[in-house]
């Protein structure tokens, strides 16, 4: 079995349009019991991190751009 590369979806537009999706997802009645708290400043804030970095041609850490929750 192969893990497939996550990675890859950073590359489908910018992280704050990503993080946008994903917060529209956690904010959805299906997942009204899967989070206790949403961290949106800080995920906004790293986001836009990400877009400047990418915009600069900078290095970007390997899960950057990509929402993650725990």
């Amino acid at each position: 079995m192969t893990t497939p590369d996550l990675t890859g979806a950073r590359e489908q537009g910018s992280a704050a349009e990503a993080l946008e999706h994903c917060l529209e997802a956690a904010r959805s009645p299906d997942c009204r019991h899967a989070f206790l708290r949403l961290d949106i400043d800080g995920a906004s804030a790293a986001a836009r991190a990400v877009d400047q970095q990418r915009a600069r041609l900078g290095p970007v850490p390997p899960l950057g751009g990509l929402a993650i929750s725990v």
